[in-house]
């Protein structure tokens, strides 16, 4: 009988974890490439992506990403247009980029995406 519920238990978990996630697929592909992302809170960050999770499964402190910001703001309630109020430094060397990192829990994070600086330029103008 304990063999069963075992079994049972091991394929239920099986089947609803999901597999494929496709924030840590993103993770990878967009590893050292510029990002925006918009935390909850309105913070928005537009940087490239440092670190990200080790393991899509894992539990812990790796379900943080880090960024290395080149400038942050906020975006607005009434039209979620970004105010950019923070521009970073031109990083010099890798001490600069460690000092700079920014760490952020996975589920703080309320959009996600790859920077394209042309698209950025065209909707400045």
């Amino acid at each position: 009988m304990l063999f069963l519920i075992t079994q049972n238990t091991f394929i239920l978990k099986w089947i609803t974890i999901p597999v494929y996630d496709n924030f840590y697929k993103k993770c990878v592909e967009w590893e050292n490439k510029e990002i925006l992302l918009t935390l909850k809170n309105g913070k928005t960050y537009q940087g490239f992506l440092w670190k990200y999770p080790e393991n899509s499964k894992s539990r812990h402190e790796s379900q943080t990403i880090s960024i290395v910001p080149f400038k942050s703001g906020y975006r607005t309630n009434e039209t979620k247009e970004v105010i950019w109020n923070i521009y970073y430094p031109k990083y010099e060397s890798y001490f600069d980029l460690v000092n700079m990192e920014i760490i952020i829990p996975r589920t703080e994070i309320a959009t996600f995406g790859k920077f394209s600086r042309k698209t950025f330029d065209h909707f400045e103008r």
